[in-house]
């Protein structure tokens, strides 16, 4: 592959992921799917019943609070903070892999999530469920 297609192959992943989230930090694209050195925040108003892109890692804080997921297919394999508040569409932290690294807090506030079954995660700083 040319350095110019991987230029403008990695701009459009850029361009599709602001489309729905702001990012702060560098992006890049691993074997098993999007990789942020930085955080990644869902903008205001995007609704989706899962996340539309499949993360690896997320080094910072993964913010998707405010919105209408039912499940948590596509989610990081690593990540540091994670805030799922005002989602109440999602019930079950089942994840489609298991999440390796969660090396930051976790909050998760005003949801249908009553409990951690099916979330399988190490290393969790604070935990929130209130």
């Amino acid at each position: 592959m040319k350095l110019k297609q991987v230029i403008k192959e990695n701009a459009d992943l850029k361009s599709k992921l602001k489309e729905y989230f702001d990012i702060d930090g560098d992006v890049s694209e691993t074997a098993n799917g999007i990789s942020v050195d930085g955080d990644v925040f869902l903008k205001d108003g995007v609704d989706f019943d899962e996340l539309p892109f499949a993360f690896d890692k997320i080094s910072g804080t993964l913010d998707l609070s405010n919105s209408n997921l039912t499940n948590l297919n596509n989610f990081p394999r690593e990540v540091g903070d994670v805030f799922f508040q005002r989602n109440l569409k999602l019930t079950s932290l089942a994840t489609q892999y298991p999440v390796t690294s969660l090396t930051g807090e976790f909050h998760v506030k005003n949801t249908g999530i009553t409990d951690l079954a099916g979330f399988q995660v190490n290393n969790v700083r604070k935990l929130d469920l209130s």
